[in-house]
């Protein structure tokens, strides 16, 4: 059969149309997806990268802490680590300027983890002196932490202030380590190490 000029021009287009569906279908549309597929992974191994990293230097930071803990004042003996808490309380309030009316060692919650002590302080003195004292006991060396705090005015319109804080501090006993529930200290879920006055495993 002789097709017509015409006719040869349908043909070769539905030729041509066909081949290119089959090509997309068969060739590029797996490749492009392949492709998509393949950059996906690469940024989720990225992502894994780029925690694992996070992971190893927050656990040098920690590590790091630890022994900065240890040899700034970790004490193995609660007598000890309260006489030294008391004695660090003591030179924070005389460097601040603030006037401490009671110092009373408390009996601290104790929640399977390193143990510690508390003090419970009140003192009285201007806003300077409160924010110098708090400022003390963030910096220290020791593993110290404010539990809580309270302040008010003693007069109203002046710059006078009573202050009354909880303060605990770690110790760490010999055999720690065999007590059950203890285990080594963790990174809080923001990632940053602790500070000397914040928040302890």
């Amino acid at each position: 059969m002789v097709l017509s000029k015409r006719e040869r021009y349908i043909v070769i287009g539905t030729i041509i149309a066909v081949a290119a569906l089959a090509l997309d279908r068969y060739l590029l549309s797996p490749v492009l997806n392949r492709e998509s597929q393949l950059e996906a992974q690469k940024q989720g191994l990225v992502r894994e990268l780029d925690r694992a990293q996070s992971l190893f230097k927050r656990k040098k930071a920690a590590a790091a802490k630890w022994k900065e803990m240890v040899a700034g004042g970790l004490k193995q003996d609660a007598s000890e680590t309260e006489n030294a808490l008391q004695h660090a309380i003591s030179q924070w309030s005389q460097d601040a300027n603030l006037a401490l009316s009671s110092v009373q060692p408390e009996r601290a919650a104790q929640t399977g983890r390193s143990p510690e002590v508390a003090i419970r302080v009140v003192g009285t003195g201007p806003m300077s002196a409160v924010a110098r004292f708090l400022w003390r006991a963030q910096t220290c060396p020791q593993p110290v932490k404010v539990v809580d705090m309270q302040v008010s005015s003693r007069r109203e319109g002046t710059d006078d202030l009573s202050v009354t804080l909880h303060l605990s501090a770690l110790y760490l006993p010999a055999d720690w380590k065999m007590l059950p529930a203890a285990r080594v200290p963790r990174l809080p879920a923001g990632g940053q190490a602790p500070s000397a006055g914040g928040t302890r495993p």
